[in-house]
């Protein structure tokens, strides 16, 4: 239990964190979720749950580092509580690819009433785990196509689980409001278990127990594979996101015979929507089946949860979808000279400007049909920084221009009227 307690109270001291600083950009949440959850096989064991996530993540001009918590209770017999901490390293852009590398380490505690079947023995589930890995990522985006290659390997320390590595391929596709993604992941590890044979001519009756008998420990190497594909819908404030999947493997069948194996197949469905209420409050409610983490032994089952995530700090300035031959931001002339400055973001609610043509005074932009903000504002020709801020986020560069340091280390974006 010690393994997920430490590092989930770790990230509920470090949000406030999220409010200083100004050579880096800090971004924090806290979820609240109810849940109705219970396991694929065994309906009585169905039950409500209740789950608490916060996360934190600073980010730096090459490197990030961020926090991700969980603890889900459903009675004192049945918990979940872990946490995950990622240090991230970026790569400048080499022929349209951009690289990235990091090391993970996380610490986990579960205990339920799910259960393990070695031989003919229903083994229930009690694991402390803590995991080290590093992982390497490479992107390139080709207009509106993204493509992406993962690579991880590690260590667990225990549970019966040994040196899981994996590969991913993702692809993504922007198609105006809509965003479609596809992934197929293949892991392969070491599955350690100790299996105590009470007959040993026949056999025939195993337990991970440590009386009586002979015990024997089996290793095995279990191969994985994962594919997923979904989509999200943008609404304005809301968003819809749906993904159906499969997941594949073998699983030893028999210690006696560890090359025994059978394949398995396990469906993965989930259906999520968020609706923004407020510049820092998501509604959120969601409903699915999930399958079997095999690398951390935690078992398949489906679920239902509402629930509100609270965020503070920087969060994505404008919407992952624009209208086709329109740009985020832009700045239009007026009949009479004035200039018209407009900035796409369809799910905010409020949005500021601050540059140089305002004497660094932040101007609040009005809301237009559509999705634009925009700002009426006398300005002469020449070459400006700008900023922005998005319901009350740090100020950032509009997204378009060309992002500089200013003298207080923070990014403006450069743009040139004529």
């Amino acid at each position: 239990m010690r393994a997920g307690w430490w590092s989930l109270v770790a990230t509920l001291l470090t949000l406030p964190l999220a409010a200083r600083g100004a050579s880096a950009q800090t971004s924090g949440y806290l979820d609240v979720d109810g849940a109705w959850v219970a396991p694929w096989e065994g309906a009585p064991n169905h039950g409500r749950a209740l789950s608490i996530a916060p996360a934190i993540r600073r980010d730096w001009q090459r490197y990030s580092l961020s926090s991700e918590g969980a603890a889900t209770l459903a009675d004192p017999s049945h918990y979940y509580v872990q946490n995950l901490v990622t240090a991230t390293r970026r790569s400048r852009e080499w022929r349209r690819i951009n690289f990235e590398s990091g090391l993970l380490a996380g610490g986990l505690a579960y205990r339920g009433e799910g259960f393990r079947t070695i031989g003919a023995e229903k083994v229930p589930i009690a694991r402390e785990l803590f995991q080290l890995q590093a992982r390497g990522r490479a992107d390139v985006a080709l207009d509106k196509w993204g493509f992406s290659l993962t690579a991880t390997g590690g260590e667990n320390f225990g549970g019966a689980v040994r040196q899981p590595w994996g590969v991913e391929a993702g692809m993504t596709r922007e198609l105006g409001r809509v965003l479609l993604y596809a992934t197929a992941r293949a892991d392969r590890f070491r599955e350690y278990d100790t299996v105590l044979v009470h007959d040993v001519a026949t056999l025939d009756s195993y337990a991970l127990s440590a009386t009586g008998g002979r015990a024997e420990e089996y290793r095995t190497v279990q191969p994985l594979l994962t594919m997923t594909g979904g989509g999200t819908v943008a609404m304005g404030r809301a968003e819809l996101t749906t993904e159906f999947g499969v997941q594949q493997g073998r699983r030893m069948i028999d210690p006696a015979r560890p090359r025994a194996r059978k394949a398995w197949t396990e469906l993965i469905a989930s259906l999520a929507a968020t609706y923004r209420i407020a510049p820092r409050i998501l509604l959120r409610i969601g409903g699915g089946l999930y399958p079997t983490d095999y690398v951390r032994q935690l078992p398949q089952g489906k679920f239902v949860s509402v629930g509100l995530r609270l965020e503070r700090g920087r969060r994505q300035q404008v919407d992952w979808y624009l209208p086709p031959d329109l740009p985020a931001f832009r700045i239009d002339t007026l009949p009479g000279g004035a200039r018209a400055v407009r900035l796409r973001a369809p799910r905010a609610l409020k949005v500021d400007i601050s540059a140089d043509f305002t004497d660094w005074t932040p101007v609040p932009m009005r809301r237009l049909k559509g999705g634009d903000w925009e700002a009426v504002l006398p300005i002469a020709p020449g070459t400006y920084r700008v900023s922005v801020r998005v319901d009350g986020s740090e100020w950032s560069a509009p997204p378009g221009l060309v992002g500089v340091l200013d003298e207080f280390n923070g990014e403006v974006g450069l743009v040139v009227i004529r």
